[in-house]
């Protein structure tokens, strides 16, 4: 429940953020067309953080290794950090990804 609780508040916080910020997309080739929702913040960087982030606090309490435990996090931080790197491939400014 914890998670669907935190994917549903990224989602929603999301969608205001995009009507009330209408920042448009950088102006590169597109590979497909272009979402109804503006550049910023990077929906896909909030999602892999509310997501990632959310499962390292609901495993990380179980696990009894240290090692283990920074493994956890490692991965958790690491996943959004490179969605945030992929999505300033041409899809998302910068400043979108990190604010997402």
């Amino acid at each position: 429940a914890f998670l669907v609780v935190a994917l549903a508040v990224e989602v929603s916080v999301f969608l205001i953020t995009t009507l009330l910020v209408a920042r448009p997309r950088p102006t590169v080739p597109q590979l497909e067309p272009a979402p109804a929702t503006s550049s910023f913040p990077s929906g896909h960087t909030a999602a892999a953080i509310a997501l990632y982030v959310g499962l390292a606090m609901l495993l990380s309490p179980h696990v009894r290794s240290a090692g283990l435990k920074v493994l956890v996090w490692v991965v958790a931080i690491s996943i959004p950090v490179s969605v945030a790197i992929s999505t300033t491939s041409g899809r998302t400014m910068p400043s979108s990804s990190s604010a997402g």
